[in-house]
């Protein structure tokens, strides 16, 4: 996450998000921190590009959290921004660029400022669901398979 240490973080169904240290010098990767606040099983985790050490999550009931993977070992709270999406299914894609996160679920791609934690804008497709999704956003171009 940072440059001076190699982390790796994990989620999924149990609704937490772990980050293990993956330094060469460590031979069984030990886990340094466990982050809770989701209510939902994990569908998307992305690095924040504008600052390495934030990581990004989003849940399978559209709830988006930014975690200050710092913040263990300074003993701050580690999540530090959260967002809800009110889209009417499930994300299927999540990708951060800069300070935006592009999240697409239902037949909307909402982008989330990262700083703010407000939406920046929403791409709503009309009677059509998003089936996959893929953002390219220093192109500016969404590329969306739909139904």
């Amino acid at each position: 996450m940072d440059g001076e240490s190699k982390l790796l973080a994990s989620g999924g169904e149990d609704c937490t998000i772990r980050l293990w240290s993956m330094s060469t010098r460590a031979k069984n990767h030990p886990l340094i921190a466990t982050f809770h606040g989701h209510e939902k099983a994990l569908s998307f985790l992305s690095v924040a590009w504008h600052k390495s050490s934030l990581l990004v999550s989003c849940s399978k009931d559209s709830k988006v959290k930014v975690w200050d993977t710092v913040a263990p070992s300074s003993g701050s709270s580690p999540c530090v921004g959260s967002a809800h999406l009110n889209s009417n299914g499930p994300p299927i894609a999540m990708k951060c660029h800069e300070s935006l996160c592009y999240i697409a679920a239902g037949a909307e791609v909402t982008v989330i400022d990262l700083r703010t934690m407000k939406k920046a804008f929403v791409l709503a497709l009309q009677n059509h669901r998003i089936l996959s999704c893929e953002m390219m956003p220093s192109e500016w171009l969404i590329c969306t398979g739909i139904i």
